[in-house]
């Protein structure tokens, strides 16, 4: 891979990770906003099933161009 390609890779790769963090915010923003039936709300959000997957999937983005890059120096 040339030094251009890696940089797009790379750049790529950011903003995908961007894109997916800004998702991520908002969906935990429209989470805590949300009312109980009743009208209350309540701050909570279930970090197991709300946000570990989603930052997972930030994480594997970023170490697949990591690898892809690295490989290509060897």
């Amino acid at each position: 891979m040339r030094i251009h390609e890696q940089r797009d890779k790379y750049r790529d790769s950011c903003l995908r990770a961007d894109a997916a963090i800004i998702g991520l915010m908002g969906h935990l923003d429209r989470k805590i906003a949300r009312p109980y039936p009743d009208g209350t709300c309540a701050p909570e959000v279930n970090v197991n099933t709300d946000v570990i997957p989603q930052l997972r999937e930030v994480l594997e983005l970023l170490r697949e161009a990591d690898h892809e890059c690295k490989e290509d120096l060897k």
